[in-house]
């Protein structure tokens, strides 16, 4: 197994509890109104009595199997779109306004890479909690807090086999394999993605968690050596 994703089993360990606890947009969004609030509430208590009362609109969280569509297409738009470039991944970033994530927020994701060095930035908002992490050589990982795991590994096939119907004339192959780790409790979908005379190929994994309430699922895309065993 490649070292690159070995390491995820015990990421959720480690990240269990601290993963995606960052507040998400709309919460910091919702302090910043707090003042707009407090005095629209005075206005109210003002108001006179026959005036129509404001309608109370409930924000639902998405579902576990919406989330897990928003973390494998946030990892195609992001990850596999920018093919393990991190300069323009993190031009992609800018473009789209992702808040940084930094200091000790940052650490538990950071810590992981086999560098320990990279950036991270919240992706979380309505659409759920999400951080996407760009390691510094050319890694690219999406975390998410809640995912359906059988729609995960279902999106991931469905990525592969798209991937492979629109290939053309190029040289690639693509290898997939789900497993499942009994003993951490984990399930995973690794994807080789074979590119004959065109140097390093590329590995894609998802691992997800049923045991971990903080974080559901990982899904990663990275190097690895022309032939290297997935």
């Amino acid at each position: 197994m490649h070292n690159n994703f070995k390491r995820f089993g015990f990421v959720f360990m480690v990240l269990a509890g601290l993963a995606l606890s960052l507040p998400s947009m709309a919460e910091e969004a919702t302090k910043e109104a707090a003042p707009a609030q407090e005095a629209a509430k005075e206005a109210t208590k003002e108001a006179p009595k026959d005036a129509p009362k404001e309608k109370t609109v409930k924000i639902t969280e998405p579902s576990p199997v919406e989330q897990a569509e928003f973390a494998v297409n946030l990892f195609m738009q992001a990850c596999l779109a920018n093919g393990g470039d991190k300069d323009r991944l993190r031009k992609w970033v800018k473009e789209v306004k992702l808040p940084e994530v930094t200091g000790e927020d940052a650490k538990p994701f950071l810590s992981n890479t086999p560098s320990g060095q990279g950036l991270a930035w919240s992706a979380s908002g309505k659409q759920g909690r999400f951080v996407l992490v760009s390691e510094e050589n050319g890694a690219c990982t999406i975390y998410s807090r809640k995912a359906d795991e059988k729609k995960v590994h279902e999106m991931m096939k469905w990525m592969k086999d798209n991937l492979d119907k629109n290939k053309g004339e190029q040289k690639i192959t693509y290898e997939l394999r789900t497993e499942n780790d009994k003993e951490q409790k984990l399930k995973r979908t690794l994807i080789a993605v074979r590119r004959k005379d065109m140097g390093n190929d590329i590995g894609m994994v998802a691992t997800t968690s049923t045991t971990h309430p903080s974080l559901a699922a990982i899904i990663s895309i990275f190097a690895i050596e022309s032939g290297a065993k997935m």
